[in-house]
C-alpha cells in the first residue's frame, strides 16, 4: 500500500477548553487525501454509543457553486442507507449491532455566496466559520425538516473550486479559483448547543467537504467522531524515542489498520476502528469479550476477529493494563480481511487491512492529564516513509512482543480460522 494514496497522517492533540484533535493532511494532495479531520467534544457532553440513532442530512450549495451538483441526494441516501458499504451496515457491523443510525437526506438548498463566510476553517476562527454555515444551512432547510425527530445533523457543503474563465466547477487544465474550500475535509462536534432547532437543542453534527465520493470513508470517519472516537497513531513500544517515527518526540507515524487514522475521499469504508477505541471510547466491547489482565500472572486466550465476529466464547481484545501505570493499557486483537476489514474496490490494490494478524496497541485512558485517550499501534518506519512498516506492526504465530520495560509478553502461539491463541504473561518485577 502506498503511504501517499491514502489520508494518513500525523496527529496533533490540542488541550484547550474543550478537547480538539486534528489530523493534518500532507501539503500536496493526492486522489485519495484531503485537508485536516477535525473532532471537537465540549467537556460537559454525555456520549451515547448505542441504541438507534436518526441523522438529518443536509445539502447545501452556496449561491455561487457550479450550476451542476456534486452528487445527488439520491447517492448520499445510498451511502448512509442502502449501499453495501453504507454508514448504516458499517456502524452495525463496527458495534456488533449495538448502534444502528440511519439517515433522511434533504435536497440541495443554496445559501448565501461564499465569499460571505470570510477565510475558511483554518483562517476564520474555526468553528465560528463553520458555525455560519451551520446557521445558514439549517434556516434554509428548516421549513422541511422536523429537527426534533433527530440526533444527529450531517452538513455537506458544495465548496468546488470554480474555473475562473466560465464558473463551472474546475477541472484539470483549468485555471481555477483557490477561496472555496471551507479549509476541513471533515468535521465534528459531539453535543452541539449552539442553536434550537424546533425546541432542541443539542445535536452531534458533522461538516463535509465536497469530497470525490457520495460515499466515502472521510463521513465514516467523522460520523465515528461524534459518537466519541478519537484518532490513533503508531509508533515504537516507547513513543518517547523517535527514532522510527517522526521527529518530535511523538508517536505520529501513519497505519492503515484504523478507519480513525487513514481515509479514502472517494471509496467506501474498509478498516474497523482499533479494538482500543472499542473498549475504552465506544464501549462496544464489553463483558466477557473484553478479557482483562489486572494482575500478574501467565494466561493463555483464543482471539476471535475483529470485523464479522461470530457468536463464541473468545476474546474480541484483551486489555492488558500495566503493572506500574494503571492509566496504561495494552490492547491486543485479531485482525481478518473480512467485512468491512476486506477490500471495498478494485480501483485500490489492497484495500483494506493487509492481512491477518495480531495487532498490539497502547492506549493511556483517565484522569491523568498526561492521557490523551489516542491509542498507539506498535510498529516501526524503518524505510523512514512516515507509515510503519507492515510486517513491523503484524504479529503471526511464533513470534513474541516484549515491552521495553519486559513487564508485558505477549506469545502469539497459533493461527485458526479466523481466530489467534496467544499467550500474555505480566510480571511485576
Amino acid at each position: 500500500m502506498s503511504a501517499s494514496s491514502r489520508l494518513t497522517v500525523p496527529l496533533l492533540a490540542l488541550a484547550v477548553a474543550f478537547s480538539v484533535a486534528v489530523a493534518l493532511a500532507p501539503s500536496s494532495a493526492s486522489a485519495g487525501t484531503s485537508e485536516p479531520t477535525v473532532a471537537v467534544a465540549d467537556d460537559g457532553a454525555r456520549i451515547k454509543h448505542t441504541g438507534n440513532e436518526k441523522w438529518a442530512v443536509l445539502l447545501c450549495r452556496f449561491a455561487d457553486s457550479p450550476q451542476a451538483r456534486p452528487f445527488t441526494a439520491a447517492e448520499y441516501d445510498a451511502a448512509f442507507n442502502t449501499d453495501a458499504k453504507s454508514h448504516k451496515r458499517f456502524f452495525k457491523e463496527a458495534s456488533y449491532g449495538r448502534l444502528t443510525i440511519r439517515a433522511d437526506v434533504y435536497n440541495w438548498k443554496r445559501i448565501r455566496p461564499r465569499a460571505f463566510y470570510g477565510g475558511d476553517f483554518n483562517s476564520d476562527g474555526g468553528y465560528d466559520f463553520l458555525n455560519k454555515i451551520f446557521r445558514t444551512c439549517t434556516k434554509k432547510h428548516d421549513a422541511g425538516v422536523d429537527f426534533s425527530e433527530y440526533d444527529g445533523i450531517a452538513i455537506f457543503v458544495d465548496d468546488r473550486e470554480l474555473d475562473i474563465n466560465d464558473g463551472t466547477a474546475c477541472g484539470f487544465g483549468d485555471t481555477c479559483t483557490d477561496d472555496r474550500r471551507i479549509g476541513v475535509s471533515g468535521a465534528a462536534w459531539i453535543n452541539h448547543r449552539i442553536k434550537v432547532l424546533d425546541g432542541t437543542r443539542g445535536f452531534r453534527v458533522i461538516w463535509m467537504s465536497s469530497l470525490s465520493g457520495a460515499n466515502n470513508e472521510v463521513t465514516a470517519h467523522e460520523l465515528a467522531h461524534a459518537y466519541g472516537a478519537p484518532h490513533s497513531a503508531a509508533g515504537p513500544d516507547d513513543y518517547l524515542d523517535a527514532e522510527h517515527c517522526f521527529n518530535g518526540n511523538m508517536a505520529v507515524c501513519g497505519h492503515e489498520w484504523d478507519l480513525m487514522a487513514s481515509a479514502w475521499t472517494g471509496l467506501p469504508t474498509d478498516a474497523h476502528m482499533l479494538a482500543a477505541t472499542k473498549v475504552f471510547h465506544h464501549r462496544w466491547i464489553t463483558g466477557e469479550r473484553r478479557c482483562n489482565v489486572r494482575t500478574d500472572g501467565v494466561r493463555t486466550f483464543d482471539l476471535e476477529r475483529l470485523a464479522r465476529a461470530r457468536s463464541n466464547d473468545r476474546c474480541l481484545a484483551i486489555a492488558i493494563q500495566h503493572p506500574q501505570a494503571s492509566a496504561l493499557w495494552y490492547v491486543v486483537e485479531a485482525r481478518f480481511p473480512v467485512g468491512f476489514d476486506s477490500d471495498s474496490s478494485d480501483a485500490f490494490g489492497g484495500g483494506g487491512i493487509p492481512g491477518a494478524s495480531v495487532l498490539i496497541s497502547k492506549i493511556c485512558v483517565g484522569n491523568d492529564p498526561f492521557c490523551d485517550g489516542e491509542p498507539i499501534v506498535l510498529g516501526l518506519d524503518d524505510n523512514f516513509d512516515f507509515a510503519i512498516d507492515e510486517n513491523s506492526a503484524e504479529w503471526q504465530a511464533g513470534e513474541t512482543f516484549t515491552s521495553k520495560d519486559d513487564k508485558i509478553v505477549v506469545e502469539v502461539l497459533s493461527k485458526g480460522a479466523g481466530f489467534y491463541t496467544v499467550r500474555v504473561t505480566r510480571d511485576s518485577d
